[in-house]
């Protein structure tokens, strides 16, 4: 672990709840991985915003202060803040969403996790990127089949349109693939390594 150089920060971790303490320290080694792997980020300074962590670049002024947050009225949430002139949270989190409302000027996305589904709040505009189960299916009902009947259903024709259906794709030729050889079996690894050396020529 990262070791803390202010005592004020470390008594802040202190004072969580074990669980949560767990939680937001991952989160605190990820912010210092990060930082450290990156290029420009430089050092981290490490102080209290508000009375909670948070993670400065003083030296290089590059990127967002992280803070991270816990609510003892929701003693089951913790969360990461930015600043809220950027949109970093709001593409990170937006990513995969399968529903989502909207909330005057903020979106309300549900996105599955593995142990089951996620709501999160983002600011817009966000992107917001989707799977399955977006759309349900439309169960048509006998009363509006019987109306379609009764519609009337005009043909037109495509030059009617203005539009020209003739071909214009030419195909110069068609060959189907050479027919894969037969596999082979090896006696051992030793075996198989020397032949996808030699004769495959793979490694």
């Amino acid at each position: 672990m990262h070791a803390f150089s202010n005592p004020a920060v470390a008594a802040v971790f202190d004072a969580y709840p074990a669980d949560v303490r767990a939680q937001l320290l991952a989160l605190r080694e990820l912010i210092f991985e990060v930082a450290a792997s990156t290029p420009g980020v430089g050092e981290l300074q490490e102080t209290l915003k508000w009375g909670e962590p948070a993670y400065l670049t003083p030296h290089t002024k590059s990127g967002s202060t992280v803070r991270l947050g816990y609510k003892r009225k929701q003693p089951d949430t913790y969360a990461l803040y930015v600043n809220c002139q950027t949109t970093l949270i709001d593409t990170f989190r937006a990513m995969f969403g399968d529903e989502f409302n909207f909330e005057g000027n903020r979106a309300v996305v549900t996105r599955e996790v593995d142990g089951g589904l996620e709501t999160i709040s983002v600011q817009l505009p966000a992107i917001i990127s989707t799977d399955l189960r977006l759309n349900e299916p439309r169960y048509i009902t006998l009363p509006n089949i019987m109306k379609a009947k009764k519609k009337q259903l005009d043909v037109v024709k495509p030059d009617e349109l203005g539009v020209n259906t003739a071909p214009r794709i030419t195909l110069l030729k068609a060959s189907e693939p050479p027919v894969r050889k037969a596999g082979i079996k090896v006696a051992d690894v030793a075996t198989l390594i020397e032949k996808l050396k030699n004769e495959a020529k793979a490694i």
